[in-house]
């Protein structure tokens, strides 16, 4: 792993240095020099596994801004399209994880899962690893009525690989002995920290966006997280809540394709922006991500701010790995689900 600095006592860490740090905010600037229409498009480069939390974010707080209220079919359309890049960073998760445990079987085979959803984001939004796919106001590619049918038919086909690739992991007892008490992350710290996702689910803090902050059409589609497994805070708990959040924004998607209304009005998109302090949340795979626009009298925006959970965790993680066995250190860190190359989420 780059920048990273692992000094033991026997088998034991007992420090750990990370030589970048959240101070490595280079985007910020960039995004302020930006018209807001390009600012959505180059937000995607905060996070390249979880992009359309971000560039949702930054489109609700300029669409507050200019009083924007889009249609209840783009809202739709938005929330389908967040969900199916919410499988490229669950994926990766589960693929680093059964990597570091040497299941190649099972790594080859969520790659394969991986690739659909590149695929599809390519197909329907324009991108491949950078979707760029929403707009002030919009997106850039709607879908039309034969679109909605090929997001029905990837959605039953991605199920039908997900569950086959489940049958190859699902009580595999290296799995859960490798897993179970490791890198244990208390609820306390949790809440201390704000760290949300993915992780925080897994020691109990069951926070997510889409649910307690209703945004798109998330307020339309009654849905719940409960697990049927218990919240531990460990590798295996965080393990587990990423398999199941696969599960409901399959699900999701699903209640969106169903519920999806046929009609094509356009939103008034005016480029007025009022002055003030503007701000925007969106819920990805890794917790909420928030942005805060400055917009002067001249409608310039004077300052972009993207927030997101390593921004607060990035300083201490050092802290969470004293004490646990050298042989485990990888395993501890892919259960965390935070990039060792990037000092963003």
């Amino acid at each position: 792993m780059r920048d990273l600095e692992i000094s033991y006592d026997g088998d034991i860490v007992q420090n750990v240095k990370f030589k970048r740090g959240q101070n490595v905010r280079p985007l910020w600037r960039t995004l302020e020099s930006l018209t807001p229409a390009e600012m959505i498009f180059w937000v995607d480069r905060f996070d390249s596994l979880c992009p359309l939390s971000a560039e949702w974010a930054v489109a609700q707080a300029l669409e507050s801004s200019a009083g924007i209220i889009l249609p209840e079919r783009l809202q739709f359309v938005r929330s389908i399209y967040v969900e199916i890049n919410r499988l490229v960073y669950l994926t990766t998760y589960l693929a680093e994880i059964v990597k570091t445990l040497g299941l190649q079987t099972a790594y080859q085979q969520i790659l394969i899962l991986r690739e659909h959803v590149f695929q599809k984001q390519e197909e329907f939004m324009g991108g491949r690893i950078l979707p760029q796919a929403l707009t002030f106001g919009g997106v850039r590619r709607d879908l039309a009525m034969g679109d909605v049918q090929k997001v029905r038919l990837f959605v039953q086909g991605w199920r039908f690989g997900w569950e086959k690739w489940k049958d190859l992991i699902v009580a595999d007892p290296i799995l859960e002995s490798r897993l179970e008490g490791l890198l244990k992350i208390s609820q306390t710290e949790i809440k201390k920290r704000g760290f949300w996702g993915v992780v925080g689910k897994g020691s109990g803090v069951v926070y997510d966006a889409r649910l307690h902050q209703p945004h798109g059409a998330y307020a339309n589609v009654r849905f719940d997280l409960k697990y049927d497994f218990e919240l531990t805070g460990d590798a295996l708990s965080r393990f587990n809540v990423a398999m199941s959040e696969v599960s409901l924004s399959l699900f999701l998607m699903e209640q969106f394709l169903q519920n999806i209304s046929s009609e094509d009005k356009k939103p008034n998109v005016k480029q007025d922006l009022k002055a003030g302090i503007f701000s925007g949340s969106s819920e990805s795979a890794k917790g909420p991500v928030t942005a805060v626009l400055e917009i002067d009298g001249t409608q310039r925006v004077r300052s972009v701010k993207v927030f997101a959970t390593a921004q607060r965790v990035w300083p201490i993680l050092e802290n969470y790995f004293t004490g646990i066995k050298g042989e485990d250190f990888e395993l501890a860190w892919a259960s965390l689900g935070i990039s060792g190359e990037e000092a963003e989420i």
